[in-house]
């Protein structure tokens, strides 16, 4: 018996962020957010039109997802906006993020290691450097947003949820 897991045709995992497109070929938001900047010649399977406003204005709610539960997770990292407010980073990026960030930690602990305190993160095509010892995240062209972690159950309650705009550039609807 095999289970089918519903795969995006971009990245060749399972999709996050799962977003359709009105010709009904979805991908992970990321990866479709990444193909529409890269050519925006149309569904990269079918080259049917995509909507102008297919992630400038995406909600949650546009997307049958839940909203953001800050109080159900372990840890969270989170990059500033723009203007104001924290963006969520997605799961897989989460992980990744936290995995370095662990292992910063140790060998920070340990006195060991190349003492870069970064990781490299692939995020719709553009490449970022989230830097654990300036809590920054800058970009290949140097554009940077600062960063935080909220790890522990004060960090979390002490986070206001007005303050997060969304995750991975899709928006909560407060």
């Amino acid at each position: 018996m095999s289970s089918e897991v519903d795969e995006c045709s971009i990245c060749l995992q399972p999709k996050e962020l799962k977003w359709a497109l009105p010709c009904n070929h979805s991908f992970c938001y990321l990866c479709l957010k990444g193909s529409i900047e890269a050519n925006s010649s149309g569904c990269p399977i079918c080259r049917g039109p995509i909507p102008n406003d297919v992630y400038e204005k995406a909600k949650m709610k546009d997307m049958g997802a839940p909203e953001i539960e800050m109080e159900d997770v372990d840890y969270r990292w989170l990059y500033s906006g723009r203007n104001s407010g924290w963006w969520a980073y997605s799961d897989s990026h989460n992980r990744i993020i936290e995995a370095a960030f662990k292992s910063f930690l140790q060998e920070d602990l340990l006195g060991g290691g190349d003492d870069t305190g970064s990781v490299n993160i692939n995020i719709y095509g553009k490449n970022y450097t989230v830097n654990f010892t300036a809590m920054t995240q800058t970009s290949s062209h140097g554009d940077w947003r600062n960063i935080k972690r909220l790890a522990s159950e004060e960090d979390l309650e002490g986070f206001d949820e007005k303050l997060l705009k969304g995750i991975a550039g899709i928006q909560v609807e407060h």
